[in-house]
Parts: structure tokens; sequence; C-alpha cells
């Protein structure tokens, strides 16, 4: 459904030269080029963007679909997602740090992975390689695949 952060970036600081979208520019560089663009995938990840796409693509009845995610607790649980964590919480409620929890809702089977710990965004990908308090990312993966498999699919 989108993330009101992308509707921040682009309402307030992806103006034609500005230092953020220099900085965007430079940042995906690092992360592999430049395609696709960092600017167009920021305003395809915004909530209009995301509702148009939704209304032109609808849900097909032979496509099973579920979804899942994460929320921080605090904003220390991920320091790379405080401040958009911090401003989730202002305009939207509970969030991973960049989706909030509402948006990621979808389809036939929705579950909300919790831990004591709160999760980031980044953090649910396992991308530490470390299990959050009891919880161990990569047996996560293995049950959605197991729970597929036991509706046939």
């Amino acid at each position: 459904m989108g993330t009101p952060i992308a509707d921040y970036l682009i309402e307030k600081h992806l103006s034609e030269d500005s230092i953020t979208k220099k900085l965007v520019h430079r940042i995906s560089f690092l992360f592999g080029g430049q395609s696709p663009n960092p600017i167009e995938v920021i305003r395809d990840l915004s909530v209009r963007e995301m509702q148009s796409f939704n209304q032109f693509n609808p849900n097909m009845d032979n496509v099973y679909y579920q979804s899942f995610a994460s929320t921080m607790n605090i904003a220390q649980d991920d320091l790379l997602y405080a401040l958009t964590f911090k401003y989730l919480t202002r305009v939207a409620g509970e969030n991973d740090g960049m989706i909030p929890l509402q948006n990621a809702a979808w389809g036939d089977r929705f579950e909300h992975i919790r831990a004591q710990k709160g999760i980031s965004h980044a953090a649910i990908t396992d991308i530490m390689r470390r299990n959050i308090g009891n919880l161990q990312i990569p047996q996560i993966y293995l049950d959605i695949i197991s729970g597929l498999g036991s509706l046939g699919l």
C-alpha cells in the first residue's frame, strides 16, 4: 500500500537540484547503480502511486495472496531506521521503520511477526545474520514455505 516515507521525500526533499536527490543518487550508485532510477523507485512506493497501481492491477482469483510484516518497538531497535520509525509512528502508527503495519496487510492471510526486540524493515530480511531475541529469521521463511506446501501451492 506504499509508504508515507516516499510521500514525504517526494513532497519535501526531491526537487530538481536538492541535496537529498543528489545523495539518493550517490547512495544508489554504491548499491549497484542507477537502474532502476532510484527517484522513480521512491515515487513508485508512494501511497498515491501504490493506490493507483492496486486499482489497475486487481488481485487475480487464481492467485493466493498473503503478507507478513514486522514492527520496531523503539527507535533504538535499528538506528538506521530510527528517524523514519519516529516519523511513521507519528503519522501512521506501528511500523518497521519503512512501512506502516496497516499498509503491509494484503491478501487472504496476514501475519504480524513480533519479537521482544522490535524488528526493522532490514532485520526481517536477516541482513545481520543473527537471531532477534529467540526469533530465528530463516525459520520464518521456512515456515512460510511449509505453509504454502500444506495448502498445495
